[in-house]
């Protein structure tokens, strides 16, 4: 049998992109199994950390993340209760291509929350009308509290370990979460999870905002979903955009919620202190582009092409 090619050169790639490291995993999952992972603590050895790079490798601890496929037990394939089914694991080929769009949804997750904080910190990017709805809200006693600070979260930054000799587990690394675990916002939602305690649903508040701002800001192509994480760090995040780039963020791309967003959305008090008001002029799908100073341009929001990692 010819085994299918990487998508990645390991062998081949220059030594400055990369590093050669030694990984250890413990097998033992972290916390329950998300829809697609698994989770574990690692460790690493290997060569030291160039001067000013900012790598995963600088984290003061490490997990590392692998995807699974979930299998029936059945003669028919059919999944006919929870106890009948297992996981099982892809092959490193196979493998190695659905944790390229893990790493992709954390590098995009990254520029798109840093487009919402451009936003915030530049008061160039806010028109009169969300300025003078600024006013009004900090006058009212009911949005002081939301509006008292804004959270300043960042995903956790990552890399991917990929067996030099093609053989073993593709692992998606990232820092680790010392904080209680929370999810904030699921996949297919625009509001907060319920049951949230104060200071969880002020971040999950903030973070549908974001989505709003996000959905603004690419003129409706794209924005971030499946918020979860602890403290200042987010992780895992979808990226959700119209169905005709469905295939370029994983499994998880919902494009019926792109499709309904400005239906589905409610905006709260930080979208009426940094976003303009009226700003779903139009229920056909389109933004009202007029409503909100763009910070991209069609280039910038190309969603055919992945970066690079």
């Amino acid at each position: 049998m010819t085994s299918r090619p990487l998508a990645i050169d390991v062998k081949n790639t220059p030594l400055d992109n990369r590093y050669l490291i030694q990984l250890i995993v413990d097998n033992r999952n972290i916390g329950s199994k998300s829809t697609f992972k698994t989770c574990h603590n690692a460790q690493y050895y290997g060569q030291p950390l160039r001067p000013g790079d900012l790598s995963i490798l600088g984290a003061k601890s490490l997990v590392a993340k692998r995807c699974f496929s979930i299998q029936p037990n059945t003669s028919d394939g059919q999944y006919s209760s929870h106890s009948q089914r297992h996981l099982a694991r892809i092959p490193t080929a196979s493998e190695l291509p659905r944790m390229l769009d893990e790493a992709n949804c954390l590098y995009w997750g990254t520029a798109l929350m840093g487009m919402v904080y451009n936003l915030i910190d530049d008061p160039s990017h806010l028109l009169p009308s969300s300025a003078a709805c600024a006013s009004e809200l900090e006058s009212n006693s009911n949005s002081s509290s939301i509006l008292s600070a804004v959270p300043r979260l960042r995903f956790v930054y990552c890399g991917l370990s990929v067996p030099v000799d093609g053989g073993g587990a593709v692992y998606l690394l990232e820092e680790a979460i010392d904080a209680p675990f929370t999810k904030y916002v699921l996949n297919n939602s625009l509001s907060p999870m319920p049951g949230l305690k104060p200071a969880q649903l002020r971040i999950a508040t903030f973070l549908c905002f974001a989505q709003h701002a996000q959905y603004l800001l690419s003129e409706g192509k794209i924005f971030l979903s499946d918020f979860q994480g602890g403290g200042e760090l987010l992780t895992d995040p979808q990226v959700i955009t119209s169905d005709e780039y469905s295939n370029k963020f994983g499994q998880g791309n919902l494009s019926e919620v792109l499709d309904n967003f400005e239906t589905l959305h409610v905006c709260n008090a930080y979208c009426h202190r940094f976003l303009p008001r009226n700003s779903f002029s139009r229920h056909d799908g389109s933004v009202d582009s007029k409503s909100i100073k763009s910070m991209t341009t069609a280039s910038d929001m190309d969603l055919g092409t992945r970066e690079p990692m």
